[in-house]
């Protein structure tokens, strides 16, 4: 869903990412979790 998000919005910011998230940090902060949980599933 992240990178659906991701491609609907163009890349236009990670913030756009932040399904209900209407604070850039509160997004920012989904984000960053997303990539840690990737790295480790790696």
């Amino acid at each position: 869903m992240l990178f659906a998000e991701f491609v609907v919005h163009g890349g236009s910011g990670w913030a756009g990412i932040g399904v209900g998230a209407r604070d850039p940090g509160e997004a920012g902060g989904l984000v960053a979790r997303a990539g840690r949980e990737c790295w480790q599933q790696v």
